[in-house]
């Protein structure tokens, strides 16, 4: 996976730390865009709900919570 702010000649090496900790996390990491849509998900978020990557980005937030 390509992280377009590694490639940013501005980009700061505290923004760059985001993504490789949440890479590296224990815990499930999901980010999501505007619209709830997974736009970035951790191997360890892939492992807890048994989902590929392909699977996983773009899947509305709501597939992966249960309703309240």
């Amino acid at each position: 996976m390509t992280d377009p702010l590694a490639s940013r000649p501005d980009a700061h090496p505290e923004a760059l730390a985001g993504p490789q900790l949440a890479h590296a996390a224990l815990e499930a990491v999901v980010m999501v865009d505007d619209a709830q849509r997974i736009v970035m998900i951790n191997p360890s978020g892939l492992a807890m709900f048994g989902l590929s990557r392909e699977q996983a980005m773009g899947m509305d937030l709501s597939q992966l919570i249960p309703e309240r």
